[in-house]
Formats: C-alpha cells, sequence, structure tokens
C-alpha cells in the first residue's frame, strides 16, 4: 500500500509534497521531478509552478519543503525557513 493511504491512529496520512508535486504533474515517475527544466517536461513544469504558487509554505513542515527542493535541483538543500525554499523551487523551475 502507498504511503498516502498508509492508516494513522487519527485518520489516513496526509501525502508528503514530494508526492503532491510528483501528483499534480502528471509524472509517471516522481524520479521525473529531477529532470523538470528539460525541455520536453514544459507542461508538467507548469503544472508544479502552478501547484506552489497555490501551496502556502504553512501547509507542510520545513522539512518536506528542504526535501523537495533537493530533489528537483539534484543538490543539497538547508533553507531556514519554508518561505524560503519554497520562492527557490519557484524561482529555480521558473528558469529556463
Amino acid at each position: 500500500m502507498s504511503q498516502i493511504c498508509e492508516k494513522k491512529a487519527t485518520g489516513f496520512a496526509r501525502p508528503e509534497l514530494i508526492e503532491v508535486l510528483a501528483w499534480k504533474s502528471g509524472l509517471m515517475y516522481m524520479s521525473d521531478l529531477s529532470f523538470l527544466r528539460d525541455r520536453e517536461l514544459r507542461s508538467e513544469r507548469c503544472q508544479v509552478l502552478h501547484t506552489l504558487r497555490g501551496t502556502q509554505a504553512e501547509q507542510y513542515p520545513l522539512r518536506e519543503w528542504n526535501d523537495a527542493a533537493a530533489y528537483v535541483t539534484g543538490q543539497g538543500a538547508a533553507f531556514e525557513t519554508a518561505e524560503t525554499a519554497r520562492a527557490f523551487l519557484i524561482h529555480y523551475l521558473e528558469g529556463d
């Protein structure tokens, strides 16, 4: 059973940010998030940007923002605030 449907004592687990980005982008594999700046994934990149712009930094813990930034960029990420990580991801994906 996937993490998304994993039952917790208080109900169903909330999907992590990285899972939401992959799902909403329409990518077949979560690992494809690291290729979002490739020209052939332009539509998927736009979907992720749309999702990020509509997501408040407070909706996910800092660890998940740092994980998403590291995963998408392929580099380590250690932002001090969720808002900084969110802004970085948006800026990174807006680049050509």
